[in-house]
């Protein structure tokens, strides 16, 4: 379970566990690492591998109660890097909804309503680009409001809300015994060796 702003963060993290040295819980891709229980038996292993991500998904749910902000950490990142970016941007041709902007020697519509833009990277990312961010900031506008709720506090919380129940020790668990059951054989098929030769019998009878 991870949520799709998860992605950079995990990645460097564990670029800087991995220059640290060995013993972190996860991979570069966030799944959880298994060789630390590669020794144990199999039903063990899931075991540990259960807890881990029980953990983890637990840690992220309490660190995301605390954001005081409705979009994500790594949203709001890229939005004020977009913002620098965005001075560069001039508005044009303002409307209710649609607009024009010039980004250095390029002309790109910006329709508000659709929330598109001609260069398609808010379609691609999701994440407010430049060009509706300069529209967005001219008019006054809430940007929290113009980003995909997919990348919302709420939707991060939802993510991570999901509980994996904790499970009792092995020594309480019910012993199964497997019921054994009568095999059925069907009936032997007779060949046509078998067939041939059952007819001259019965032909010199």
């Amino acid at each position: 379970m991870l949520h799709y702003s998860d992605n950079e963060d995990i990645a460097g993290q564990t670029s800087e566990a991995a220059k640290r040295g060995k013993g972190k819980p996860y991979n570069e891709n966030g799944s959880v690492r298994a060789d630390k229980y590669w020794n144990l038996p199999a039903l063990l292993l899931l075991e540990n591998i259960r807890c881990e991500v029980m953990k983890r998904i637990n840690t992220r749910f309490r660190v995301a109660q605390k954001w005081t902000s409705n979009l994500t950490p790594i949203v709001n990142s890229k939005i004020a890097g977009m913002l620098e970016e965005a001075r560069f941007v001039d508005v044009m041709c303002p409307s209710e909804h649609e607009f024009e902007v010039k980004d250095k020697y390029k002309f790109f519509v910006v329709n508000l309503q659709t929330q598109s833009c001609d260069c398609g990277r808010w379609e691609v990312t999701r994440i407010i680009y430049k060009h509706m961010l300069v529209v967005i900031t001219a008019k006054r506008l809430n940007v929290a409001n113009y980003v995909d709720k997919s990348l919302t506090k709420a939707a991060y919380l939802k993510t991570y809300g999901y509980v994996i129940h904790p499970i009792p020790d092995q020594s309480h668990w019910p012993i199964l015994v497997p019921t054994k059951k009568k095999a059925t054989w069907a009936p032997k098929k007779k060949n046509e060796q078998e067939m041939n030769q059952q007819k001259k019998k019965e032909k010199y009878l």
